[in-house]
């Protein structure tokens, strides 16, 4: 599938909504919270406490925008922000909506057409996230996120030839992109190749060190290869950088109780 790619440059922090970066509910199993240690269990209080308060101030955030479009329904700008808001309060229906709503509002921005599409992509709905990727394309063809999202697309059907082609469309748009070189990288995981694929993922850590996706794929990786430690290392910190990652959480524990 050509050279592997290997990145020495560092970027800046990668703007995307969905591009791997699934948000899941974080539940610890009950038998788990009952063994915490008075210690462990007042730093529970206050991550439940700050966890409230973020949540309060999302759905402040959520009502305050919510004014501002409704003043002003042709206001492209306020339907991107909301959309954010509700993606980052897990209400993904709701963002779909408001990113259609800005995408109507300024039917030419290829970025709010990728919006669109990644919320379509994370409620299952493939089709119509490919058909507003492309159109994304058709607009901006030197969109690296839209290539990004076809191919996670394609992983996700197992599509493996076509999701290394649009990772490479995607690397062209956009240089090394931490999400591109992840993608790389799951297309040789699905293909039974966990040392190659382990080199994406470490590159794309590189690049960008607090996006807990890479990790949890190399500490898939690791897993693979036989590396325990190495993989409970990366999905700890996949954890710690994204409570909100259940399947990180949980292979966490598997990999935990396999000792």
């Amino acid at each position: 599938m050509g050279m592997r790619v290997r990145t020495l440059v560092m970027v800046g922090a990668v703007a995307v909504l969905a591009a791997g970066c699934q948000s899941e509910q974080y539940l610890v199993p009950p038998a788990q919270r009952a063994v915490l240690t008075p210690a462990l269990q007042s730093y529970q209080q206050s991550a439940d406490l700050h966890n409230t308060a973020l949540s309060q101030d999302l759905d402040q955030a959520i009502r305050a925008e919510e004014v501002v479009v409704s003043q002003d329904p042709a206001y492209a700008p306020g339907f991107e922000k909301l959309g954010g808001l509700f993606w980052h309060a897990g209400q993904f229906q709701a963002a779909l909506q408001a990113f259609k709503k800005a995408c109507q509002a300024a039917s030419g921005n290829a970025g709010d057409w990728v919006a669109m599409a990644q919320a379509e992509a994370r409620l299952g709905h493939s089709a119509q996230a490919s058909a507003a990727f492309r159109h994304a394309l058709a607009l901006n063809p030197g969109s690296w996120m839209a290539w990004d999202g076809l191919g996670l697309l394609a992983v996700s059907g197992q599509a493996w030839q076509k999701a290394w082609s649009d990772a490479e469309r995607a690397l062209t748009a956009g240089g090394q992109q931490a999400p591109t070189l992840d993608l790389m990288g799951r297309v040789l995981y699905g293909q039974g190749d966990a040392n190659d694929a382990l080199t994406y993922f470490t590159d794309a850590e590189e690049i960008e060190s607090t996006w807990w996706q890479s990790y949890y794929d190399a500490g898939r990786a690791e897993l693979a290869l036989g590396n325990r430690r190495s993989a409970l290392k990366d999905l700890n910190r996949a954890t710690a950088l994204n409570p909100g990652a259940g399947q990180a959480w949980q292979l966490a524990q598997a990999v935990k109780g396999g000792q």
